[in-house]
């Protein structure tokens, strides 16, 4: 939601979501604005009143960590909601937020977006959801261009070509469908995400990041965003029992001398049963 009158810019799941997915590529806001190129730095800055809210009933969080994980930076929110981070921001850079009680929520950011206030709104928890892992991953083999998308924002060292997760599931209600929502990720060089503007390298186009659960595949990323869902068939699931999430990166399809695998980031990934 925009209000150009007060300046500022309220995030929640839904708008990203519709703004990411939107098929004529028309973006608008800073948090799916997702060009690699890099003209100067900007700074979030206090003066500009950055604050984070309860998306539901607009009241300011308390407490709540806000993060730039790559970079190591970390703020928390005062009474009134509202952080400083004071980092400068060299292309696209995932933020991440955390409060006891809310789902942990992350955001795409850009140089362009520093120069504006951020209202960001987070949801609570409410039950029907299972955080499999919070923290900032970095998969592929820390052989990257510049020109690959949000190649800037890379920090952390790559753990390998694949991320594994194991994980306990209670009892599935029936009637429930469940998805694997991905809270942010950066560095897809898949064709469609050229055609998107997210990347610029010449050397190649990989091919998609593969999801797999239980042995079996159930998705595959083909663009940088936030809040991406892949739906899960329940039968897939293992009820009382432990379940089992892989993240594959994608492969340069260009590459014949050796395997060149796509160096991805990756945060938040959340089961939801809606």
């Amino acid at each position: 939601m925009i209000d150009m009158r007060k300046n500022f810019l309220i995030l929640n799941f839904a708008v990203l979501m519709s703004l990411l997915l939107n098929p004529m590529g028309q973006y608008s806001c800073f948090a799916v604005s997702l060009s690699a190129s890099v003209e100067k730095e900007h700074y979030i800055q206090f003066d500009k009143t950055n604050t984070v809210v309860d998306s539901l009933t607009g009241r300011p969080v308390s407490g709540a960590s806000v993060s730039i994980p790559s970079k190591g930076v970390i703020s928390r929110t005062n009474e009134n909601g509202q952080f400083n981070l004071n980092v400068n921001l060299q292309g696209p850079t995932i933020l991440s937020i955390n409060a006891q009680g809310y789902k942990p929520f992350s955001l795409t950011i850009t140089e362009n977006g520093a120069t504006k206030p951020l209202t960001i709104g987070i949801t609570k928890e409410s039950g029907k959801e299972l955080v499999i892992d919070a923290s900032l991953r970095h998969l592929g083999d820390n052989v990257f261009s510049n020109e690959s998308a949000n190649a800037e924002d890379f920090r952390l060292n790559s753990t390998g070509s694949y991320f594994h997760k194991e994980f306990y599931l209670d009892n599935l209600e029936e009637k429930k469908n469940v998805f694997l929502k991905i809270g942010s990720i950066i560095g897809v060089d898949t064709e469609i995400a050229r055609k998107l503007n997210q990347g610029t390298a010449k050397n190649g186009i990989s091919s998609p990041t593969k999801i797999y659960l239980n042995s079996y595949q159930i998705g595959e990323l083909k663009i940088n965003g936030d809040n991406q869902e892949i739906f899960i068939p329940s039968h897939l699931l293992r009820p009382n029992n432990h379940n089992q999430l892989v993240i594959e990166t994608g492969k340069n399809l260009y590459s014949r001398k050796r395997i060149d695998y796509d160096d991805i980031e990756f945060i938040n990934l959340i089961l939801e049963f809606k």
